[in-house]
């Protein structure tokens, strides 16, 4: 069954059998070698804008500082000490190097910016902060971002441009759109 459907396959799109190429760790059946695939944005810690706000962690309107600890419970798990105020969030933690031996403090602010959301015309309006990617690397990236990013082995939190980060369903087989392609045509249950 799955020859037959991948021989359909072939004929109906003109693309070769998809196979994976193990020197490159990526999917590929155009004959095309590729480089190794991206990070994955899921396999990063997140630090999210709203769930700050959420957590009434991030005010709009108090001008006081808040400190604390934020944990992400992985394993190991992570704690990173934090000041924020509306303007940005100061964060403070150790990264170890590659290897897991070489430890090194890392302590910067990330500016915030609140941006106006809804509809004024209907009376309703929010404020969203966003943070100000801090990247060093790219001449300052100052992208806004409600998500900054931290890939294991990475020393800040940063944009998914700036850690060259991908969702993994980016990153899924050409044989995923073929199964999808069959599924809609009835040949897959």
């Amino acid at each position: 069954k799955g020859k037959k459907e991948m021989d359909l396959y072939k004929e109906l799109l003109g693309v070769k059998k998809p196979t994976l190429n193990p020197g490159s760790g990526g999917w590929y059946g155009d004959g095309v070698t590729r480089p190794f695939p991206k990070r994955q944005v899921e396999d990063c810690l997140v630090l999210s804008s709203m769930e700050l706000v959420r957590q009434e962690l991030l005010f709009r309107l108090k001008d006081e500082m808040l400190q604390g600890t934020l944990t992400w419970k992985t394993y190991p798990p992570v704690e990173i000490r934090f000041e924020s105020c509306p303007r940005y969030i100061r964060l403070q933690y150790s990264v170890t190097d590659k290897k897991g031996q070489k430890a090194t403090n890392v302590d910067y602010t990330l500016p915030i910016e609140w941006q106006q959301k809804g509809r004024p015309e209907e009376s309703y309006v929010y404020f969203s902060p966003v943070f100000l990617c801090p990247s060093e690397e790219d001449d300052n990236c100052g992208k806004k971002a409600s998500k900054l990013y931290l890939p294991t082995g990475g020393g800040k939190f940063l944009c998914r441009d700036c850690h060259n980060l991908a969702y993994r369903s980016e990153q899924d087989s050409p044989g995923r759109e073929a199964r999808k392609f069959f599924k809609v045509v009835g040949l897959l249950k």
